[in-house]
């Protein structure tokens, strides 16, 4: 989850929006991505791939958590 955020203490409607923003964030994240290794010329090293990756599948878990706080209250 992102540091800083706590997500048992709000509520349910919050949460709801918390998903919403997160889940839009992850296809702006995968689109870019995507757009970035299949429409550029410039060489992207496999560190910044394995970066980018990284960051996709925290906002996946992330988003894992929401999902299951949401589906318990």
């Amino acid at each position: 989850m992102e540091k800083g955020k706590d997500y048992i203490s709000i509520g349910r409607p919050q949460l709801a929006a918390e998903l919403r923003k997160l889940r839009d964030r992850l296809d702006d994240m995968e689109d870019t991505f995507e757009f970035n290794l299949a429409n550029t010329q410039a060489h992207i090293s496999g560190e910044l791939v394995a970066k980018h990756e990284k960051e996709l599948e925290d906002l996946r878990a992330e988003i894992e958590a929401v999902e299951r706080l949401l589906a318990d209250s």
